[in-house]
């Protein structure tokens, strides 16, 4: 059999996503036995949506602030008194918009984050678990400069998430996810996958309906639709100039091989956040 293991930054696009349609997690729950997870990945996943929540407080009360004034000449203008009024109305919703993302933080009322915790619960679904013996190859990993690694990464999450597939994995696999570490280095990958394991890495994919193809599997039209604004909404974001996560400076990733440069995404500068163009 061959499982699929999605990588954080195709669940974390879904999060950012502007779209409302979960349908992604429903159609995963169709095909649990084919899916694997490490507790890293969830880890990752978890952290990454309290830092949008976070990040979309923070900015929805720096920029929708309103500052007070008074002036004894406009206490008895009568359109001051509305504006007054309008103000302290708009201070209320804003108290109401900063509750319902406080409320949030409780995975219960986070439609999306409560669908994918009841996804990565199913008992037929792998997770595989980060071991001590995990983090100290991992650490050896980043230090060789081996794949999955990032150079400009002081993290070893992509390692230690390779290192738990290749200790539980005892199927053929498909990787989705859209890093860079992966997908150029697929060839390198493959070898270890079938050294360490005696099984094939079949692939990287950049969609999950692609993965499911890959399987036999015939994925929605609501799942394409969904990829397709993710995809709209990151073509969107490369237009950005600031990180939705942390708020630091973007930079462009550019490809330089071939004739001309072409973008290929964004990233964040403080804490690594990365939008690729797919």
């Amino acid at each position: 059999m061959t499982k699929i293991y999605i990588d954080t930054n195709i669940f974390a696009s879904f999060y950012h996503s502007m779209s409302d349609n979960y349908s992604v997690l429903d159609e995963l729950n169709q095909h649990v036995n084919s899916l694997i997870f490490t507790k890293q990945t969830l880890n990752e996943f978890y952290r990454t949506r309290l830092n949008v929540i976070k990040q979309a407080k923070d900015s929805l009360n720096n920029n929708m602030k309103i500052k007070s004034f008074s002036s004894s000449i406009l206490n008895k203008n009568n359109d001051f008194i509305e504006l007054n009024s309008i103000k302290n109305t708009f201070s209320r919703k804003l108290a109401d918009v900063n509750s319902y993302l406080d409320s949030i933080l409780d995975i219960k009322n986070d439609s999306f984050a409560d669908k994918f915790y009841l996804l990565t619960n199913n008992n037929n679904v792998s997770v595989f678990p980060v071991t001590k013996t995990n983090i100290e190859a991992a650490k050896d990993r980043k230090a060789l400069g081996n794949p999955p690694t990032s150079s400009n990464k002081y993290t070893i999450g992509d390692e230690v998430i390779w290192e738990s597939i290749l200790e539980n994995i005892d199927d053929d696999l498909i990787i989705v996810t859209r890093d860079k570490t992966y997908i150029e280095n697929i060839h390198i990958l493959q070898e270890e996958f079938i050294k360490v394991t005696g099984k094939k890495l079949i692939s990287v994919e950049q969609n999950i309906s692609s993965a499911l193809r890959k399987i036999g599997e015939i994925p929605s039209n609501s799942l394409i639709v969904e990829e397709e604004n993710i995809r709209d909404d990151a073509n969107v974001k490369l237009g950005a100039s600031f990180c939705p996560i942390c708020n630091h400076s973007l930079v462009t990733i550019v490809n330089d091989e071939g004739n001309g440069k072409i973008t290929i995404g964004v990233q964040c500068e403080n804490c690594m956040y990365t939008n690729w163009v797919f």
